[in-house]
């Protein structure tokens, strides 16, 4: 992926993978201002590649990455260049990525043992699955629809994260953090059921 763009990546350093409350609006760009055919080819391929390391890797890109795939018909310049920021922010942050470790030292395992009739003890590994998730009231400037999202992890490692749109109108802050609320629940539930 560095490699296709290399020379168009930024060299600045960024502090976030895309720009702070930035959404791809589109409702005051015209038709005229659309990436050419040989550009927006370019576009899919980079935002093609960004869907996968956020698939495989780096969920730290995610929500960016979903404001970007929402331009896949028609990008413009603007989404161009967060394209190629989210770019410069996996390339200064290469080192990032999921790691799933299990210690002591964190509290994360806590030994116990139990004596079952009088047999030896039996040692139990407690499991820990922490879960966060918030929503965005009415955030996407197209739709007026809520962005929500939650991470899961698993021995201090994301094993499910997602970052959607939701599919109806919230009325309140309070009812798209319930949805993103019920989302998460959902999902524990599924990744408990496989551990």
């Amino acid at each position: 992926m560095l490699d296709k763009f290399a020379a168009e990546i930024p060299s600045r350093r960024y502090l976030t993978p895309g720009t702070p409350g930035y959404t791809s609006c589109l409702k005051d760009i015209t038709e005229k201002d659309a990436l050419k055919e040989g550009r927006m080819e370019r576009y899919r391929s980079g935002v093609g590649m960004l869907l996968n390391l956020v698939k495989h890797s780096r969920p730290d890109i995610a929500n960016p990455v979903r404001e970007l795939s929402k331009c896949m018909t028609v990008a413009f310049e603007v989404q161009y260049k967060e394209m190629l920021r989210a770019m410069q922010w996996v390339q200064q942050t290469a080192t990032f990525g999921l790691k799933l470790t299990v210690t002591k030292a964190h509290g994360l395992v806590q030994d116990k043992y139990f004596e079952v009739d009088g047999k030896e003890p039996v040692r139990l590994i407690m499991w820990y699955l922490r879960a966060f998730c918030d929503a965005s009231y009415a955030s996407d400037k197209d739709k007026r629809l809520s962005v929500t999202g939650f991470i899961i992890y698993f021995y201090g490692a994301p094993v499910s994260y997602k970052s959607k749109l939701l599919p109806s109108a919230s009325l309140s802050s309070s009812q798209s953090k319930y949805i993103s609320f019920a989302d998460v629940v959902k999902e524990i539930l599924y990744v408990r059921n496989i551990l």
